[in-house]
Parts: structure tokens; sequence; C-alpha cells
């Protein structure tokens, strides 16, 4: 799955201090799966560890979520947002979301 950032760069710690990886099965609530932050700094939630990867193509401007070894009850709507160095700004959603069903 790939996350194109506009509007700032990767490597921009106030503007992208990291984006994160999170899914929502139907009918269910997020998952918080991962992020990784300006610095290269990445993190996995203990759902995925070890299944997750989690890269970055700074001229690109996009980040890229590997997960291998899905199971079905891990189908639905995955999506990326970054977090801004500011209290009041939150989470912003990145450009695409991603659908994944596994049969």
């Amino acid at each position: 799955m790939t996350c194109k950032v506009s509007g700032a760069s990767l490597t921009d710690s106030t503007n992208i201090a990291c984006v994160h990886w999170v899914r929502q099965p139907e009918g269910k609530g997020l998952e918080w799966l991962g992020a990784i932050c300006y610095n290269n700094a990445i993190y996995y939630g203990q759902s995925v560890q070890g299944r997750l990867t989690l890269t970055r193509d700074t001229n690109k401007g996009e980040v890229y979520a590997k997960l291998t070894g899905a199971k079905p009850e891990e189908s639905g709507t995955y999506y990326a947002a970054r977090e801004r160095h500011s209290v009041t700004d939150g989470l912003r959603t990145c450009t695409e979301t991603g659908l994944l069903i596994v049969i």
C-alpha cells in the first residue's frame, strides 16, 4: 500500500512528525498498526510486529506499508495519516487509502 504525501517533505519534522497506518475492519473500530517518522524511526503495533514493513521514499514523498501473512480477519480499509507537531492540528489524512481483502 502506498501513501503519497503532498505539501511537505517526509523529513520535515514540523509538518510531518510521523506517518501512521491504521486499519478498520468492516463494522469495527480503528486499530493502530505502526508509524514511520521524519528521522526514519519506525514503530509497529503488537498485532503486526514481524509481518508489517514500513518504508519510505523521500524523493517521491511516498510511504509504503507491506503486510505479509495477512489473515481473513485483517480485511478492511487501511488508512495512512500524518502527525504534525501541533496539539491543535492532530492527524491529517494523506491522499490515499487502501482496501485489503484477504480470501
